[in-house]
């Protein structure tokens, strides 16, 4: 087995030995033949036009990478943020384009309908000015009343100024000291004839200041007495005084109807106004939606409202009647200040007025006839509980009318009977005023 193997190891150097080819001697000059080769050189063909778009796409591709690794850190961020943006917004915008489709693609749901949703049933609150009759907001009255009183002075000065100062000061404490001030003036200078210290008023006199320039009207009232503006000299400094010429100083009788007028002036206050609206409703019940206004409540309304529910507790451990639990439910509604009062009528125009939560029913009928053509027929207002009958002098709080309520009208039925029996039929037209009725507004 030994010889067997080397004979085959010797048989394999042999055929290695004639592959190697021809063998030569370390000293002898060796002859590299020439390669056949370089006889048959094929020629490169030119690049397709293919090849040579992507040669210079990647040329291009190279140079731009070159540029961006030679900006500065800093740049090179600002560049990659910008490029992060915009790519953002373009995906953004794709998927707003397609939920947007999306929604269009989409039936429309029928819509819920909420009471958020009506329109408004009155725009605000609006009191009428006692002198010229113009409707105006809480806030803006005041300011425009003084300017109404203003033009009153400057007809009547004396009836005018004490008109003023009754109307526009409502603190009752106030005005009565600043009243009494300014009667005492007059009274200093009736009781002490000639004496000049009582012909002058120091304007910088803190009393002054703080009973009668706080009092609006009251210098109206001083100008009209016959008080003017000097300067003059007070402890060696020139101050300002109101100094009752001699003319007037002198008429005693003037002086005197003067205090008399500021007693007795009468005190004229603005009304609610009604904001009177004729209605005609499209479609389906009428909705009322109301201002903040009707629902606030002054401070001394929240602590009176507090101490009512701490009595409600501490009257919900005792044991009570029946008669007395109807007298706390009685005495523990909620006092809105207004209500919208709605009167439908039979062709279906509806009549609108705003009211005191506390105004008598009473009212609310004064308003409908104020509004019908034929005012002297006796007529009938309902609620869904039925007719309001002999309950013209309770009030809409009462009532359960506030914050909002629908009344209906109908004419009296004996009325219409003996109408009907003269006439041979009751039939009328619209019972509210054909002016009113132009100014219908759809609702």
């Amino acid at each position: 087995m030994k010889k067997l193997g080397e004979f085959i190891d010797k048989k394999k150097k042999d055929t290695r030995f004639k592959r190697a080819g021809q063998g030569h001697s370390l000293q002898e000059e060796r002859k590299i033949p020439e390669s056949s080769s370089a006889s048959t050189t094929q020629v490169r063909r030119p690049p397709s036009q293919g090849s040579q778009q992507a040669g210079t796409a990647a040329l291009q591709r190279f140079e731009t990478e070159q540029k961006v690794s030679q900006k500065p850190k800093k740049e090179l961020s600002i560049w990659k943020t910008q490029i992060k943006q915009e790519v953002e917004r373009e995906q953004e915008a794709a998927a707003a384009a397609t939920n947007q489709e999306r929604k269009q693609n989409q039936p429309t749901p029928a819509q819920a309908y909420h009471d958020n949703d009506a329109p408004v049933s009155v725009t605000g609150i609006f009191y009428q000015c006692p002198l010229c009759s113009t409707a105006a907001t809480q806030k803006d009255l005041p300011a425009h009343m003084e300017d109404c009183f203003l033009t009153l002075v400057s007809a009547d000065p004396i009836q005018g100024s004490c008109t003023m100062i009754n109307s526009l000061n409502r603190d009752f404490e106030k005005l009565k000291l600043g009243k009494d001030t300014l009667c005492k003036y007059i009274d200093n200078v009736c009781n002490n004839p000639g004496e000049e210290k009582y012909l002058k008023i120091r304007v910088g006199n803190k009393a002054f200041q703080e009973r009668v320039c706080s009092l609006k009207g009251a210098i109206e009232y001083l100008q009209a007495v016959g008080f003017q503006q000097k300067e003059l000299p007070h402890q060696d400094v020139p101050e300002i005084f109101w100094v009752l010429s001699e003319e007037f100083a002198t008429n005693m009788e003037r002086l005197k109807s003067c205090k008399e007028s500021l007693q007795t002036a009468e005190t004229i206050r603005p009304s609610l106004s009604r904001d009177m609206k004729i209605l005609k409703p499209q479609s389906g019940p009428l909705r009322f939606r109301l201002p903040d206004e009707f629902f606030r409540i002054t401070a001394e309304e929240a602590k009176r409202e507090q101490e009512m529910r701490r009595d409600v507790i501490e009257k919900s451990e005792q044991l009570r009647t029946r008669a007395m639990k109807a007298a706390d439910e009685q005495n523990e509604k909620r006092q809105y200040k207004y209500t919208v009062i709605r009167v439908r009528f039979a062709d279906d125009h509806v009549l609108q007025g705003t009211f005191h939560a506390r105004d008598k029913l009473s009212e609310v009928t004064d308003f409908v006839r104020s509004a019908l053509v034929n005012d002297w027929q006796p007529f009938i207002l309902s609620d869904p509980t039925g007719p309001l009958v002999e309950k013209e002098d309770t009030s809409l709080l009462q009532l359960k009318l506030a914050p909002a309520a629908q009344l209906t009208f109908a004419w009296d039925p004996q009325i219409m009977a003996e109408i009907a029996a003269a006439q041979g039929s009751s039939e009328m037209s619209s019972p509210l005023k054909p002016e009113l009725i132009a100014l219908c507004q759809t609702l």
